[in-house]
Formats: structure tokens, sequence, C-alpha cells
């Protein structure tokens, strides 16, 4: 499907403009590129219309990272005020060695913490401190990997064989 731009021209529409859940890692990735890298990759009013357009369908647009954008940020058509996540990088260390048996984790963003206290008991220490607390960490690598990024050998230390 082709649309006619104001000019005449021909031209592919843009993922958005099929699917209106994509306007929100659009306005997020042309908002960092632009904002933190200073990078422009489209046309200011192309940038207003996704504002304009998401801020429209707020109540119909359905996308994982729709938390991170400020509704009323969108009248302005700036993404001036967002905050991205710090990167994490994740090593597994066996003494002062790095473990050549866990896995290799490429760099990665924090998803998710969730601490549970005491799950297996209902006991607790004189002062109230809970017997056990369990925390679970998830990560998101900060780009897909390929498989050759997942099945890479590690390079072997010396004296190793």
């Amino acid at each position: 499907m082709k649309a006619k731009t104001l000019n005449n021209q021909w031209t592919e529409p843009n993922v958005y403009d099929k699917n209106s859940n994509m306007l929100v890692p659009y306005y997020l990735m042309y908002s960092y590129l632009y904002y933190v890298k200073d990078i422009s990759l489209i046309p200011d009013t192309e940038y207003d219309i996704i504002c304009k357009r998401l801020y429209n369908e707020w109540d119909k647009v359905e996308h994982f990272h729709k938390h991170i954008i400020d509704k009323e940020a969108l009248i302005a058509g700036t993404g001036y005020q967002l905050k991205y996540p710090e990167r994490f990088k994740i090593d597994f260390f066996n003494g002062e060695d790095p473990n050549k048996f866990m896995p290799h984790i490429k760099e990665c963003y924090l998803l998710s913490l969730q601490t549970t206290y005491n799950s297996t008991t209902n006991a607790f220490h004189d002062k109230g401190q809970p017997v056990e607390i369990d925390i679970a960490l998830t990560f998101q690598e900060v780009k897909a990997l390929t498989r050759e990024e997942l099945y890479a050998v590690v390079p072997k230390e010396k004296g190793e064989e």
C-alpha cells in the first residue's frame, strides 16, 4: 500500500501508520536520538505528528514501554523529559578469575526487581526481621543478539587446553 505525499510523490506508509501501538517505540527512539545523541532522523513536522497521534490515541495504544511516557509532554511535542534506564555490565567470577562456565551477558538494563520475604516459612527473628529474603532481578540486553553472539566461543585463558 502506498500513499501520496504533499508534493504528489508516492511513498510507503510508516509502520506506525499501520499499527498505532508502534507509535510508542518510534517516539522513544526518535526522542532518544534527538535529545540524548543529538541526531535528527526525521523532520520536526513528522515528530510532531507522532506526538499528536500518540496523544490522541493514548487510550487505544497498548505497549510495554508506554508507562515511560508523560502524556502531557506529548501536547508540547517533546521527549526532553524522558529518563532512560542505566545500563549494566554483568560478569561472573570464580574468585578473582572470570567464570568460563557461566553465560556471557552483553550490556543490559534492569527490567524488574522482585523481593519476597519468608517464601518458605512464617518465622521471623525476635525484632521482626524476616528469616529469609529472596531477590529476583530481570535484565534485558540492550540489543537483540544474533546466533553467533549467543554461541560465541569465549577465548581461552592462558594455560588452558
